[in-house]
């Protein structure tokens, strides 16, 4: 097979043929052969089969009158018939009566040793009876033929015929000589035909072969295969030639369109030329127009470092003496004054920092932080800062958290509180009675990342429809009169949503308007490593104890019930004086007394001063721990709730840890003889008293007085330096517990002042390291870098309040005492 892989169709088509007529005539000549074998064989064993019947027909007479004369003459006439060798004719015992044998016979076919006629009779007999003469012999020396004589039905005898087959043999030899000379000629002819018809099938194969031979060497499409058949042949060539006029057409067509191409090349390729040079010049416009709003932007946000510090420097010095001011002997009048003034400043400082913010975010430099805080913390500590001005209106504020909140997080804390404080300052500048709520919800946790949903909701005056869809856009208010009735820049809400965005987040509301708003927003914050805790662990003390709580607010109630719940206290709750009286008498009777009530300062009909005076002088009802909530200070009714039994209060919004703080504190204390104090905050106008040496580099003098006057009310005695040069040298001649070093100063500024004052201090190798905190009129975040890496140890940005500079002072410096400023 592989060799016809190779050759040409005329060799396949001429060894086909060949191969075909060799393999029909050679099966043909051998069938034939075979049949003739077998057909004469069969003719000479029935020829001789009626041979020896017609001996022992002719041969009854002689078995009968046992006339052997008579049966050899007989047996003589075989002489006539051709080829018959040996006859024996056998008496019915087997005994050999005559026998015939041809003239120049010289072999004996029987099969005996001793030519016997006794023995080959036997031998004869036997091979009879064992059917060795039923089958038709080939190809054997003798043919042998055994025929009984009967009369009258009796077996009377046997006749035996032997004819030599010799001669039919040689015939048939002839005959194969004859059959394959004739195949051999036969072959001839058909090889001598194949040749002569094949070129029917390959000459137009071929002819196409060349074509496309021609064709696929010379690319011309235009020549064309010569059909010269109606066959099948002549179809595929009728194809290709359809084929190569289809190329052709397609050819054509390419070569047109290529030399439209071309001319379009080149035309494209001068007007690319053309475009490439205005795209040039256009990029040297556009790099310059690049550098120029880089510098712009540099200058805008050089401008705003700039006007911040301008800005923020006065600020502090009128902040910082209304603070002062206020902390003297005023008129009612003058009082007044004094707070519009302090109130003007911190909307103004408000104010400034908005549009710090935003610019930031505009400009993409808004950074997010990560750090570890408590949110449970944060939530109320935001709360805790607002409360007076929620109080003042008369409103109540009270953060909502789930018992089961995760509140040991990793995330921007400052940034979270900043979106919190701008919702909550909101909902209470549009909230003018009721309460204000804010909550905080778990939408999912996977893994250590937590989603969470706040809430801030008000019973203020609502939003429009129509306002609500551009609430989020900057410099946006409900309408004019808004921004002069309440204040704001409307960039609160465009700033807290960008913030919210950033942590992964979205923000929206829902309002109408007369019934309040709830502004929501979601966060995705990590949990911290290791922190598995919700909240503060129940002490013994605490565990199964009986509280009443006592509020006219149910979200009140909630927040109480969530926090007492949560150290497995047993808590009930009454919603006015008259319930809680029914049930601490009912409790009572049945032997079920409470350890602790909590309740509400102000509440309708019966406040909660009174409340505890009934309870002190119900006979029926035992002795009990009394905790009084309150929005306000409770310095005018002070002695009335004294008597009354009253020992602890707290502010609202109560925090988690100051009321657990107070209740373990009063369960663990004797009630008789306590003192009436708040627990958990500082009274107005208490501060810590300092004994030490600070030294403060300011060039400002508005700036040096307010901090040297804060500094003195603090007990802290004060050495002033005008520049960085100035408070280099003080520190080389004097010792100092704390440096406050402002950052912009004439000469020397702060950064190099306190990379002299390390280098003195490492060089002096006494280990002693003064505190060193920043002052600075700067509040962008690289500022805040530049002074932990020029190695200061802490930041308070100007303007600064008592409070914010006693806190810093409570972390480097011990605290001897307290008085009243």
């Amino acid at each position: 097979m592989k060799l016809l892989q190779k050759s040409s169709i005329k060799k396949k088509i001429t060894l086909l043929i060949l191969f075909t007529s060799i393999i029909v005539l050679t099966i043909a000549t051998i069938s034939f052969t075979i049949f003739q074998i077998f057909s004469t064989s069969k003719a000479s064993l029935q020829e001789l089969s009626i041979v020896a019947k017609t001996i022992g027909i002719n041969s009854i007479a002689a078995l009968t009158f046992n006339d052997r004369k008579s049966a050899l003459e007989t047996l003589s006439a075989l002489s006539a018939v051709p080829d018959v060798s040996t006859a024996i004719l056998f008496t019915p015992d087997g005994s050999p009566f005559a026998h015939y044998t041809r003239a120049g016979n010289q072999k004996d076919s029987l099969p005996v040793k001793d030519n016997s006629i006794e023995t080959a009779f036997s031998r004869v007999k036997i091979e009879a009876d064992e059917g060795g003469f039923e089958g038709l012999p080939l190809f054997d020396s003798y043919l042998d033929v055994f025929e009984d004589v009967h009369l009258d039905g009796e077996k009377i005898g046997m006749v035996w015929i032997q004819k030599d087959m010799s001669r039919l043999y040689k015939s048939l030899g002839a005959y194969a000589i004859i059959s394959v000379s004739a195949l051999l000629f036969t072959t001839l002819i058909a090889y001598l035909l194949a040749l002569k018809l094949q070129p029917l099938i390959s000459r137009p194969i071929i002819g196409l072969a060349e074509t496309m031979k021609r064709v696929s060497s010379e690319k011309d499409y235009s020549i064309r295969a010569v059909k010269d058949t109606e066959d099948e042949l002549g179809a595929l060539i009728d194809g290709f030639n359809g084929m190569l006029k289809q190329i052709q057409f397609r050819d054509n067509e390419l070569k047109e369109h290529r030399a439209n191409l071309k001319n379009q090349v080149a035309l494209r390729t001068k007007e690319l030329s053309i475009a490439n040079t205005k795209l040039q010049d256009t990029v040297e416009v556009l790099q310059q127009a690049k550098e120029a709003a880089e510098a712009a932007s540099r200058a805008k946000s050089e401008f705003l470092a700039t006007m911040s510090h301008e800005i923020r420097t006065p600020m502090n010095g009128v902040l910082g003496m209304t603070e002062l001011l206020l902390g003297t002997e005023l008129s009612g009048r003058q009082r007044r004054f004094a707070q519009t003034i302090q109130h003007s400043g911190d909307s103004l400082l408000e104010i400034i920092n908005d549009i710090l913010d935003f610019s930031k975010i505009e400009s993409g430099k808004l950074v997010l932080e990560t750090h570890n805080f408590n949110l449970r913390d944060l939530v109320e500590e935001t709360a805790g800062m607002l409360a007076e001005r929620a109080h003042s209106k008369g409103l109540e504020l009270t953060p909502v958290l789930p018992i089961d909140l995760p509140v040991e997080l990793q995330g921007d804390s400052n940034r979270l509180r900043q979106i919190l404080v701008n919702l909550l300052g909101n909902a209470i500048k549009f909230t003018d009675r009721g309460e204000v709520v804010v909550r905080v919800d778990v939408l999912a946790q996977t893994g250590d990342e937590v989603r969470l949903r706040f809430e801030v909701m008000d019973t203020g005056i609502g939003i429009a429809p129509e306002i609500r869809a551009g609430i989020f856009d900057a410099f946006s208010q409900a309408d004019g009169s808004t921004t002069r009735n309440y204040g704001g820049t409307g960039l609160g809400l465009a700033i807290s949503r960008r913030i919210v965005n950033l942590m992964g987040g979205e923000m929206g509301v829902e309002s109408e308007p007369g019934k309040g708003s709830t502004f929501w927003f979601t966060v995705s914050l990590t949990r911290r490593t290791g922190k598995k805790h919700h909240g503060l662990l129940p002490a013994e003390d605490l565990r199964g104890m009986r509280v009443l709580i006592v509020d006219d607010n149910a979200t009140n109630r909630e927040i109480l019930y969530n926090q007492t719940i949560a150290w497995e206290m047993q808590n009930s709750s009454a919603e006015n004086g008259a319930q809680a009286l029914e049930m601490l008498r009912t409790a009572a009777v049945k032997g079920e007394t409470y350890d602790i009530v909590l309740l509400d300062w102000h509440m309708p009909g019966m406040d909660g001063i009174e409340l505890a005076r009934r309870l002190s002088a119900d006979p029926l009802i035992p002795e009990m721990h009394l905790v009084m909530l309150s929005s306000a200070g409770l310095d005018e009714e002070a002695e009335r709730a004294a008597v009354v039994g009253i020992h602890r209060y707290l502010n609202k919004p109560v925090r988690q840890s100051e009321l657990y703080d107070c209740l373990v504190e009063i369960i663990s204390a004797s009630v008789e003889g306590q003192v009436l104090q708040p627990h958990g905050v500082q009274t107005e106008g208490a501060k810590a008293v300092f004994d030490a040496h600070i030294l403060l580099a300011e060039d400002n003098p508005v700036n040096q007085v307010v901090a040297l006057e804060m500094l003195e009310l603090m007990g802290c005695r004060v050495d002033v330096a005008e520049n960085g040069r100035e408070a280099v040298e003080a520190i080389s001649k004097a010792g100092f517990d704390l440096v406050l070093m402002d950052c912009h100063m004439p000469e020397m500024d702060g950064f190099t002042a306190v990379a002299k004052i390390r280098e003195h201090e490492q060089a002096g190798g006494n280990g002693q390291r003064v505190p060193i905190i920043a002052l600075t009129a700067d509040v962008l975040k690289g500022v805040q870098d530049q002074c932990v890496a020029a190695g200061m140890d802490g930041y308070l940005s100007k303007p600064f309040t008592r409070d914010q500079l006693q806190t810093v002072l409570l972390r480097w410096l011990d605290r001897h005492g307290e008085f009243n400023g």
